[in-house]
């Protein structure tokens, strides 16, 4: 955190094994598993900064959720959709609330997870984001949701720029998925954006390209998590393609997990 001097603590329970270990005093099994899903880790943090924004974001909890099974594919990539998640609940009676906090996607939602662990088996890890549990809670009463999990591979869609300016974009892999881009030149400068759904997840990447090479951008960003921007020096050339890079299931399957009765850190 740049700025900044900060003082915290963090609590942690974090079992992570290696493909060969299986569990021993030395190394201890999962924290807890439910039906191939395992709670790989949990963190409480609790931060004292100076000179923080009256509404920085200094307590909090999160927790790993390892989604395990024998995938067909060999691809690297997950797409996890949190499909249900009922109440959070301390030993205290706290309900903790899901909440975002910086590059953490807030759940539920889609996100798209390269972090992959294997043992005897193998699959992606999400981390979810709550409100701290009391500071006199010992377990969490209950974790209880259902989440949709796919292998996903990388696909490249292209767009005639000047055709798409200002539609939804057309294609069987965006159904459900709209992607409205634009673009205008000022002051010597070319501002493209993409107008997304708040949960974009499945676009991995866009740019634009022009005879065969992408265009190399000055800046990216993001807007209110529906609008991404590129910015590009000068005008455009003739011919300028979209270039979009999205996430295609190629396995699916659903997970329910119930964890009752989990010891926090």
């Amino acid at each position: 955190m740049r700025g900044l001097l900060s003082r915290g603590v963090v609590s942690a329970l974090v079992f992570c094994q290696s493909p060969a270990r299986t569990a021993s005093p030395e190394y201890p099994g999962p924290i807890a598993v439910s039906r191939g899903v395992e709670i790989n880790e949990i963190e409480i943090t609790h931060r004292k900064v100076s000179y923080a924004q009256e509404k920085a974001d200094l307590t909090y909890m999160t927790v790993g959720l390892w989604f395990t099974s024998d995938w067909k594919g060999k691809e690297e990539s997950y797409w996890v959709k949190l499909l249900d998640l009922a109440p959070v609940v301390d030993d205290t009676g706290k309900v903790l609330a899901l909440k975002p906090l910086g590059d953490i996607p807030s759940l539920p939602g889609e996100v798209l997870s390269n972090q992959i662990m294997t043992r005897d088996k193998t699959g992606p890890i999400i981390t979810m984001v709550l409100e701290e549990p009391n500071r006199r809670a010992t377990r969490l009463k209950h974790l209880k949701g259902k989440a949709e999990v796919s292998q996903v591979r990388s696909q490249t869609l292209k767009f005639d720029l000047v055709a798409a300016q200002g539609k939804v974009l057309d294609h069987s892999l965006l159904k459900g998925f709209p992607i409205r881009p634009a673009w205008k030149e000022k002051d010597g400068y070319t501002f493209a954006t993409l107008g997304v759904p708040p949960m974009h997840a499945r676009l991995v990447s866009w740019g634009l390209e022009a005879q065969g090479q992408m265009l190399e951008d000055l800046s990216i960003g993001e807007r209110g998590r529906i609008t991404l921007d590129h910015t590009y020096q000068g005008s455009l050339p003739k011919g300028c393609l979209l270039v979009l890079q999205v996430a295609v299931p190629t396995e699916t399957k659903t997970f329910e997990f119930d964890f009752t009765d989990i010891e926090l850190p």
